[in-house]
């Protein structure tokens, strides 16, 4: 893997992986993202969202915002997400988001809509899961029935 596609991989799994703790649980990289295919890197599912993610060493907005326009698709709204070149790549939560108009106006009209996180959990935490949920079952019974 060619060093700009590195940088790009580590962007984009930073990303990734601070969607799905904050906003949706199931954001993913695109199938193919990086290989020079005409789509967006990652998709949120829940959100239904795409986002283009550039980390360059410099900003090259005209080159990136014209990709971006390109892989817009009907079905989801866009996002271009840019690293700052000025700071550090250790530096990810100072990128900046770009995004179009209408789709900045409808993210002001939902400010006050909750945000609900879907859990992704591993096989142990859905048997402890399942483990309590049985615990607190017997425990109403035993409560409300006198069983």
């Amino acid at each position: 893997m060619a060093s700009s596609h590195k940088k790009g991989y580590r962007f984009e799994k930073w990303l990734i992986d601070d969607l799905r703790q904050s906003l949706d649980a199931k954001a993913h990289r695109t199938s193919g993202s990086g290989n020079g295919l005409d789509k967006n890197d990652i998709v949120c599912p829940n959100l239904e969202i795409e986002i283009e993610a550039k980390n360059s060493a410099t900003w090259s907005m005209k080159k990136d915002v014209a990709q971006w326009r390109r892989q817009m698709t009907s079905q989801n709204k866009s996002f271009l997400i840019v690293r700052d070149p000025e700071y550090p790549e250790t530096q990810f939560e100072n990128c900046v988001v770009i995004m179009q108009y209408g789709d900045w106006k409808d993210l002001m009209k939902t400010q006050e809509q909750e945000v609900f996180i879907e859990p992704t959990l591993n096989y142990e935490q859905r048997s402890a899961m399942q483990s309590l949920k049985t615990a607190l079952s017997r425990v109403n019974k035993v409560f409300n029935h006198g069983n």
